[in-house]
């Protein structure tokens, strides 16, 4: 029984980070573990927030920005090979600066300097908020040398920008949140759409795979993550007078989370070429 257990660690999950020239990243067992994972890493860190008095409001939103840049950035770092890989402590590899475990790593800077803003700071956001920036800002300096795909990368923002403007000029009137998580969403279908269609890249996921493979080809990604967003700002628009503002606030963080993060992983990438 063991044997079977290690084996299948070994197959669904431990090969695909060692060996990445044999497995793809990510398969459907990982997939759903991980989704399982992160639904409840979400909500203990919802409880987290609350039981130290820690708001998740508008200000709090746009203070957590800056950390998904410095999260995507490090995973592209681990890409360009100036991060390594993995990493040995005491005779274990570790693998701190790839998907998903550089969430856990981002996540734990994150934390901590969101505690100790709290306990030193009279106006802890700001000083948080601007703290991310610089970090994520001096983690992008060793990525700059490599930058050459402007062309692709402009296209990715050039997309965004339509989405924007598309919600800028909508009738129907949003908030900046609301607006930020159907960009983030927008964002991460375009990046996926211009590295495949036209950068040469692969989609790594398996709901991505399933959904070029059903509609034939990376626009239905871009297509299916605009209408997802806006179907998801629709519902939380309709909570809005049952659930609390900040849990409004915070499911809206999450989504934004969960399309910036890997469509900056992307476009960084693009950029790049890594």
């Amino acid at each position: 029984m063991s044997d079977f257990i290690s084996g299948f660690i070994d197959e669904y999950f431990m090969n695909p980070i060692k060996y990445q020239d044999k497995y793809a990243p990510y398969n459907l067992v990982n997939t759903i573990t991980f989704a399982v994972i992160a639904i409840i890493a979400v909500y203990l860190i919802y409880k987290l927030l609350n039981k130290y008095g820690i708001t998740t409001d508008e200000k709090f939103y746009w203070a957590i920005i800056p950390y998904i840049f410095l999260g995507s950035i490090v995973r592209v770092l681990s890409d360009a090979n100036i991060l390594s890989r993995g990493v040995d402590l005491m005779g274990i590899t570790l693998y701190p600066f790839i998907t998903p475990q550089v969430y856990v790593l981002v996540f734990a800077v994150t934390m901590c300097l969101l505690f100790f803003c709290k306990k030193f700071f009279t106006d802890w956001q700001s000083v948080f908020y601007k703290a991310g920036w610089l970090l994520a800002i001096i983690s992008l300096l060793p990525l700059v040398p490599l930058f050459k795909n402007f062309a692709l990368f402009s296209a990715i923002f050039a997309i965004a920008a339509a989405f924007w403007l598309i919600l800028h000029f909508s009738p129907w009137k949003m908030t900046n949140i609301e607006k930020a998580v159907i960009l983030a969403q927008g964002f991460d279908g375009a990046a996926t759409f211009v590295g495949v269609q036209f950068g040469g890249y692969s989609e790594q996921h398996v709901i991505g795979n399933a959904i070029f493979s059903t509609f034939g080809g990376p626009w239905a990604f871009l297509v299916i993550k605009f209408v997802f967003a806006l179907l998801v700002v629709y519902m939380l628009r309709k909570e809005a007078g049952k659930a609390k503002p900040e849990e409004i606030a915070f499911v809206s963080l999450i989504l934004t989370i969960f399309g910036l993060a890997p469509g900056l992983r992307d476009a960084l990438r693009l950029l790049a070429g890594v």
